[in-house]
């Protein structure tokens, strides 16, 4: 059976970030711990998630997981809601925005766990038959669930077990008061009296319910603002009046301010979205946002970004502090693996360098620093040149001296305090040394990564409007050789519109039975000949003939109307109708230099037409 794990990972460490930093109007009202910071390491290992039957025990196959979720009446749970044996793929949103529940049904498998973090085991499972494609879980202060349906496009309160609240119409999408669109996440209030669902996939907004579920406002980005795109995650900082979310494709976190009042009838006041963006935190290695966490004891806001192309998934943590908000204080990632270096018996010693270097003289840590790591098994063969590297160390020895609550500390509180004090002024040490081209590498790699990206972008919109306008003009010249098929058509008894797309389509893979055509093989032939003689006398390639009648599907009576203008201009001016000039009156001359193939089969069907009269 695969092996599938759950990573519990919190870790830190310092560095700037570019963010947009608060407004006067937010007071320094709670009380800053930017000088004490205190871990604890949740777990070394990987979970595995174990099931726990009458008989026996067994690794459990989970799916698919949507949203995770702490207990707060228990500090050894975990809530886990995941997919079970449905998997999200292309096929499961056809039109980007309605779940096929015709083809995959509701998920048969239980997709609520309840998990015992200290020996993987499941206490609690179920919501078989129940969910579609599970996405975002929350869990209030009561111990209620928060589920988010991205396939019912709802969100869900379960207590105990039991639904107690429904918000949205299963099964339709939508963007107003009673509608989501793939909703992504939940969170409520302490107090129980507000919801916010980030909704969503395809929409770009946070709704706001009161406690029955009735709305009572939704946030988006002001008009000049990038929208969101993807609001995936969602967290509440009510001692600063703030809703939080993951701007998942933007890489960003923005936050809206909540301290507005509900119930003002002021239009302008509830209606302009200018006021409610008071915060927007991104970082140059932040190139997307899937989920965001908040510690309200500690001031900060933790994120984990997807992986991108070959970077891996990252996670940072930031202050969240009023005098230091979106400064970042850690970046961190999961091992590949997980190994406990660190015994309390035999690295007595490495406390006592640690100890030693809190005495030692500033001008002499760096060097001392080094030769402590130099003599640790476990740092000997690393090179602490980068802040990555040292990012390792540091967040290994934090591992080390955190205060554990079932081997106590290793290092009092104030030399401990002190040590982290130390450590951040080796990293800016160390930052100054590389970080200044660490830095321009990576700008120069995103310019030419955005340089890329435009050229792409300019090459879509290039080939879109070329497309749209080659059908629109295909149309106006392809009209005649309309009239011409349907005659020919006509006189060999074949009761067919000569610009069927399954009949052009049969003609282009030369086979009278394709796609349900049941055409005979005799009439087939008479079909083809008419087509391929036509071909002829214009002068083109038969199958280029085809594709541009295939183009005919974008009709533009518009442009077959000032097409035939031009050429009654043209006679009655005595003037030489010709291709070139067409084009420059349909005010098209752009396209055909971009297609030359493609315009020149047009050109030598407009010519044919002009010596066979057909344009009347």
């Amino acid at each position: 059976m695969d092996r599938l794990t759950l990573l519990l990972v919190l870790v830190s460490i310092v560095v700037n970030v570019n963010a947009r930093a608060f407004e006067n109007t937010i007071s320094a009202g709670v009380e800053s711990d930017e000088n004490v910071v205190t871990y604890q390491v949740l777990s070394n290992k990987p979970l595995s998630i174990v099931s726990a039957d009458d008989d026996s025990q067994h690794e459990y196959k989970l799916g698919q997981v949507g949203g995770l979720g702490a207990s707060v009446k228990n500090p050894n749970r975990l809530f886990v809601f995941h997919r079970a044996s449905r998997e999200w793929n292309q096929e499961s949103f056809p039109d980007g925005r309605n779940f096929d529940k015709t083809k995959f049904g509701v998920i048969p498998e239980n997709t609520v766990l309840t998990v015992n973090t200290r020996t993987g085991q499941i206490i609690e499972q179920w919501g078989n038959n129940t969910f579609y494609m599970p996405h975002g879980l929350a869990v209030d202060s009561e111990e209620n669930l928060w589920l988010t349906d991205v396939g019912m496009h709802q969100v869900f309160k379960y207590s105990n077990g039991e639904r107690v609240l429904t918000l949205g119409e299963p099964f339709v999408p939508g963007n107003d008061e009673s509608h989501f669109c793939k909703p992504t996440d939940v969170v409520v209030s302490n107090d129980g009296s507000k919801i916010y669902v980030a909704d969503g996939y395809c929409n770009a907004r946070i709704v706001k319910f009161d406690s029955k579920g009735k709305f009572l406002k939704e946030y988006a980005m002001p008009e000049d603002e990038q929208p969101l795109l993807i609001p995936h995650s969602i967290v509440l900082i009510e001692a600063l009046d703030l809703v939080c979310v993951a701007d998942r494709e933007n890489g960003r976190i923005v936050c809206f301010d909540d301290e507005i009042n509900d119930d003002d009838d002021d239009d302008e006041t509830n209606e302009n979205n200018q006021s409610q963006v008071k915060a927007i935190i991104d970082h140059p290695l932040m190139r997307t946002v899937y989920a965001i966490h908040y510690d309200p004891i500690k001031h900060r806001l933790y994120a984990v970004s997807g992986r991108l192309r070959q970077s891996r998934a990252m996670g940072f943590t930031f202050s969240v502090h009023p005098e230091s908000f979106g400064q970042l204080i850690t970046t961190w990632e999961p091992n590949d693996i997980f190994i406990n270096y660190f015994t309390m018996s035999d690295n007595q010693k490495l406390i006592r360098d640690l100890e030693d270097l809190l005495s030692a003289p500033v001008e002499e840590r760096y060097k001392k620093f080094l030769s402590i790591i130099a003599e640790c098994e476990k740092f000997h063969q690393l090179n602490l040149t980068s802040v990555k590297e040292f990012d390792k160390v540091h967040n290994d020895l934090l591992d080390l001296l955190v205060v554990d609550e079932y081997n106590g500390a290793l290092i009092d509180r104030s030399k401990y305090e002190k040590f982290e004090l130390i450590m951040m002024d080796l990293r800016r040490l160390i930052e100054t040394l590389i970080i200044e081209h660490y830095v321009q590498a990576k700008r120069m790699d995103d310019l030419s990564m955005k340089f890329k990206d435009l050229q792409n972008e300019t090459n879509d919109l290039k080939q879109i409007v070329y497309e749209t306008e080659y059908k629109k003009l295909s149309y106006a010249i392809s009209t005649p050789l309309k009239r011409v098929l349907t005659r020919r058509f006509r006189n060999e008894n074949i009761r067919m519109d000569p610009l069927n797309e399954t009949l052009l389509l049969a003609l282009f893979e030369n086979n009278h039975d394709f796609n349900g055509l049941h055409m005979s093989e005799k009439k087939f032939h008479t079909v083809f000949n008419i087509y391929k003689d036509i071909s002829d006398t214009i002068g083109i390639y038969y199958k280029n003939m085809l594709k541009m009648l295939m183009c005919r599907n974008q009709r533009n009576i518009e442009q077959h109307e000032m097409l035939e203008g031009y050429v009654q201009q043209c006679k009655r001016s005595g003037i030489q109708s010709d291709f070139t000039g067409l084009m420059n009156y349909l005010q098209l001359a752009g396209l055909q230099k971009y297609k030359d193939a493609e315009m020149k089969v047009l050109e030598k069907v407009f010519h044919f037409y002009l010596i066979q009269d057909e344009y009347r």
